[in-house]
C-alpha cells in the first residue's frame, strides 16, 4: 500500500512520458504488442550436437528458457511491471512455464514458476528446470498453483467472483499476501509456453490483466524456410558495352593514322542489342570532316575535340 509491495520496489525517477502512459492505457490488453520472430537454429543445432558428444542433452526449450533468464538479468527494465499506475522493479527473476502432464487431448495442464538470480548458467538452469518438470509430470503431484486453483474451484460461483475480485483489489493496492503471489503463475517476469510439442506453429497469446506478467512467449515447431541470400556487390562496370567499344574506337583513332572502320569495332549484334543504329555509326564517321569543317554545324554528342574527349574518358 502507498506504493510499497512485497514483490517489487517502486521506481521513482522515470521519464514524464512513461509516467503518463499507465494512466492512458490502464490495462495490459490496451498496451500489448504482438511480435513474430523466426529464429535461425543452425548455430543452435551445432551447439546441441557438440554438447551431445559430451553426453549433455540440451533441448530448444532449455536454450530459450535460459535466454529469457539472461535477458532479464542484462536488461533489468524488462523485469518491471505496472500496477495501479505505478512502475515497479521485481526483486527476483521469475519465469512461468505451462506444461502438460501427458500429451493427450484430455491431458491435465499445469504451470510452474521458478525463481532465478540471473547469475545461473545454462547448465544450472537446465538441471533446475528438468527436475521440476519431471516432478510435475506425475499426475498425482500437485504444486502450489494446483492447490490454489483447486481451493478456489470448490466454492460456489458467486463466492468465487467475490473472492477473485477481492484478490485483484488487494493486488492493485499492494497488500496481496506473499503466499498467493508465490503460488500465482501470473505474478512473473515472463510466461513461456512450448506449443511445438503439439506440432503447431507459434501462437499469438494475450497478456493477463490479473497479475504482473509483461511478456508472454510462445515457441512453435521447427520448420524449413526459404531464404534469399544477398548477392555480393560487383564492381561498377561501364554504362553499357557500346561505351566500352566507343572508347576502344577512340583509342585506335588517336594511336593510328589509318582510318578504322566503325563497323569493325561495333558488331551488328551489339548495335541491335543496345539500340544504337546506323545513326550512331554515321556520327562517328563524320566527326573529323563535317563537324570541324563547319563552324555552326549541328554537332552530335560524340563530336567533340580531342581535349574534351580526353577529359570525358578520364572521368569515366
Amino acid at each position: 500500500m502507498f506504493g510499497y509491495r512485497s514483490d517489487g520496489r517502486k521506481i521513482k525517477n522515470i521519464p514524464p512520458f512513461f509516467k503518463i502512459i499507465p494512466q492512458v492505457m490502464r490495462t495490459r490488453s490496451d498496451s500489448q504488442v504482438y511480435y513474430t520472430y523466426d529464429m535461425p537454429i543452425k548455430e543452435i543445432d551445432n551447439y546441441i550436437d557438440k554438447k551431445a558428444e559430451e553426453n549433455i542433452k540440451i533441448s530448444y526449450m532449455d536454450i530459450v528458457y535460459s535466454a529469457l533468464v539472461r535477458l532479464m538479468a542484462q536488461r533489468p527494465r524488462h523485469n518491471r511491471f505496472v500496477m495501479n499506475g505505478r512502475t515497479y522493479a521485481r526483486n527476483e527473476i521469475f519465469i512461468s512455464l505451462a506444461i502438460k502432464k501427458n500429451l493427450t487431448d484430455d491431458g491435465i495442464e499445469t504451470t510452474i514458476k521458478l525463481p532465478f538470480t540471473g547469475k545461473e548458467n545454462i547448465f544450472e538452469i537446465k538441471e533446475k528446470l528438468g527436475s521440476v518438470i519431471n516432478e510435475n509430470k506425475n499426475v498425482e503431484k500437485n504444486n502450489d498453483t494446483d492447490a490454489l486453483a483447486r481451493t478456489l474451484s470448490i466454492i460456489p460461483n458467486f463466492v468465487l467472483k467475490f473472492a477473485v475480485s477481492t484478490i485483484m483489489f488487494l493486488d492493485k493496492h499492494g497488500i496481496l499476501p506473499k503466499a498467493i503471489i508465490k503460488a500465482s503463475p501470473f505474478h512473473t517476469s515472463a510466461f513461456l509456453t512450448n506449443v511445438a510439442s503439439l506440432g503447431i506453429d507459434a501462437i499469438y497469446h494475450h497478456l493477463y490483466d490479473f497479475g504482473t506478467t509483461g511478456i508472454f512467449l510462445a515457441m512453435g515447431k521447427k520448420k524449413k524456410r526459404k531464404r534469399i541470400r544477398k548477392r555480393k556487390k560487383r564492381k561498377k562496370a561501364a554504362a553499357n558495352d557500346f561505351d566500352r567499344y566507343h572508347r576502344q574506337f577512340l583509342r585506335d583513332r588517336r594511336g593510328q593514322h589509318r582510318r578504322t572502320s566503325a563497323r569493325q569495332v561495333y558488331p551488328r549484334a551489339l548495335q541491335r542489342r543496345n539500340g544504337k543504329g546506323r545513326g550512331a555509326l554515321r556520327a562517328l564517321h563524320r566527326r573529323g570532316r563535317h563537324a570541324r569543317g563547319r563552324k555552326h554545324a549541328r554537332r552530335h554528342p560524340f563530336d567533340r575535340d580531342r581535349r574534351d574527349l580526353r577529359r570525358t574518358i578520364t572521368a569515366r
